[in-house]
């Protein structure tokens, strides 16, 4: 069982925190967007590659994330694979969130 927080720090606001848990590092984190503010996402498809051979390159994932009754792709680039997927997921997010206007957000 994986673990996330998420710790929210908006400037003006009163600090927050969500937890998640899930069978890996994504699930969890999903888990906590849920729990954070009510984001449901369903990681559909995911994949990922090295940019370049060698220890140190950077890693591109691909999350494709059912959010909201839409599938959204997100993208996401860092020298971890797991940050790299945090990223793909996030990226998701927030496009289906920029689609559905200021309200959303």
């Amino acid at each position: 069982m994986f673990g996330c927080t998420l710790h929210d720090a908006t400037a003006g606001a009163p600090a927050t925190e969500a937890r998640g848990t899930g069978n890996g590092p994504l699930a969890a984190f999903t888990d906590a967007l849920r729990q954070a503010g009510g984001v449901t996402v369903d990681v559909r498809h995911y994949a990922e590659h090295a940019t370049a051979p060698g220890q140190g390159s950077a890693a591109v994932a691909y999350a494709l994330c059912a959010i909201g009754g839409e599938t959204w792709w997100g993208a996401g680039l860092d020298t971890s694979v797991l940050s790299a997927s945090v990223r793909a997921v996030l990226a998701a997010v927030n496009r289906s969130r920029s689609a559905r206007g200021p309200a959303a957000r």
